[in-house]
């Protein structure tokens, strides 16, 4: 993302509108996978990842965006298809 931004391959606009909340997500991830980390080495009859899912699932709504986003996105990405071929 910097590197297009910094090579200016493609506009700003583009890459804020195909990378809408990006950083939320990582970060989501990021603590999310902290959550699970406990879970990972028990015997899975004491798993119970579902927990994880329950107390983290307002967290989960960093996807909708992303996901409202997905097509117009996606179609933006193949519209600068060539402009990125071409410069990276």
């Amino acid at each position: 993302m910097d590197e297009l931004q910094r090579k200016n391959i493609i506009s700003s606009d583009s890459i804020r509108y195909i990378f809408a909340n990006l950083n939320s997500i990582v970060d989501f991830q990021r603590r999310f996978l902290v959550g699970m980390e406990p879970y990972v080495p028990k015997p899975p009859e004491e798993q119970h990842f579902g927990e994880l899912f329950v107390s983290m699932k307002e967290g989960f709504m960093v996807y909708e965006p992303y996901c409202a986003n997905y097509t117009r996105a996606s179609k933006l990405c193949l519209a600068e298809l060539e402009s990125l071929k071409v410069r990276t």
